[in-house]
């Protein structure tokens, strides 16, 4: 909770001026972050769709979301190989069953 309030914080001077040039600036949500925090920590299907109150295309959508932007993360090796490899790692927790078939 601390970290998601930093990370908000952060942020705000771009929603500012986001808000500024006439633009949305939509509230950053605290349940998709603790809904990926859950999945990747290794949290069921079922517990988590149980805890977090989203309806399953949801939780699959942003899965799948996620994922999608942690593996161009992934491909930044050559310039931040520490980011690029636990953006890797976070990939394969988040990509597994039910949200990913192989």
């Amino acid at each position: 909770v601390e970290i998601f309030r930093r990370v908000a914080a952060s942020i705000e001077p771009l929603r500012d001026l986001q808000r500024l040039r006439g633009f949305h600036a939509p509230p950053l949500l605290m349940w998709p972050a603790i809904g990926v925090y859950l999945w990747a920590s290794g949290c069921s299907w079922e517990d988590l769709v149980s805890s977090v109150r989203a309806n399953e295309g949801d939780l699959t959508s942003l899965m799948t979301r996620t994922a999608d932007h942690l593996r161009q993360i992934a491909g930044l090796s050559g310039t931040h190989p520490e980011l690029a490899a636990s953006a890797a790692e976070a990939v394969r927790l988040i990509f597994r069953e039910p949200v990913y078939v192989d």
